[in-house]
């Protein structure tokens, strides 16, 4: 089964996806705000999320910068929280994956994803394709839902994601996408890939040229 956030790495760029499902990926700011997210919802302090992500195998230049311009939204509490990191799984669409956390809003139970930094107007694109996914997830353990929300830690905004058809068919494009990665696909990379942050650039590269190599260079990007 793919995992939900390889979803969201081939939306950043292909060739992150490619990577990060063959090297795995390093503890980021990600990581660490959903650390001080998850605590401060259960009732634990900032430092309580610390020493999680500290044991993790984080680092504390990380997990400072995550603190410093982590925002926690009051609102957040007319949703409330009915279960953290849940593990989620489908043979029917081919997914797997952990949600953040579960709410309940009015009456009804909803995914809450989290993010770091808020577009402007909407919901980023693999966003909305990651609330999808879980919507999709959910639905398999009966619990219909056609919105979930996501929360930016850095903005201290919370949004709605209203899932339709057209949402869920493209997640399930994303799935037959990501499996051709899978069975070994090497995907070009993205056309706004920002290659200066990347943790795979070095090795991205080497691939690349050996690529070249063994193909010619009509296979050059």
């Amino acid at each position: 089964m793919i995992n939900v956030s390889y979803l969201t790495s081939y939306l950043t760029c292909p060739r992150l996806c490619y990577f990060r499902m063959r090297f795995g990926t390093e503890l980021n700011e990600m990581n660490a705000a959903r650390e001080i997210y998850l605590s401060l919802r259960k009732g634990y302090d900032v430092e309580w999320a610390e020493n999680r992500f500290l044991e993790l195998g984080g680092d504390k230049d990380v997990f400072e910068k995550a603190k410093s311009n982590f925002k926690f939204l009051s609102e957040l509490e007319v949703l409330k929280p009915v279960d953290w990191e849940v593990k989620l799984e489908s043979e029917k669409y081919r997914l797997k994956g952990i949600l953040d956390e579960l709410v309940e809003f009015r009456s009804n139970f909803h995914p809450l994803i989290l993010s770091l930094k808020s577009p402007q107007k909407d919901i980023r694109f693999k966003d909305r394709i990651k609330v999808s996914a879980f919507c999709m997830l959910l639905k398999e353990r009966d619990v219909n839902c056609d919105y979930g929300f996501v929360y930016y830690c850095y903005d201290g905004v919370l949004r709605r994601v209203d899932v339709g058809r057209k949402e869920r068919y493209y997640t399930l494009k994303l799935v037959e996408k990501v499996e051709r990665i899978k069975n070994g696909f090497m995907p070009e990379k993205g056309k706004n890939a920002r290659c200066e942050f990347c943790n795979y650039k070095d090795v991205c590269q080497s691939k690349l040229s050996t690529f070249q190599e063994k193909f010619g260079k009509r296979f050059m990007l």
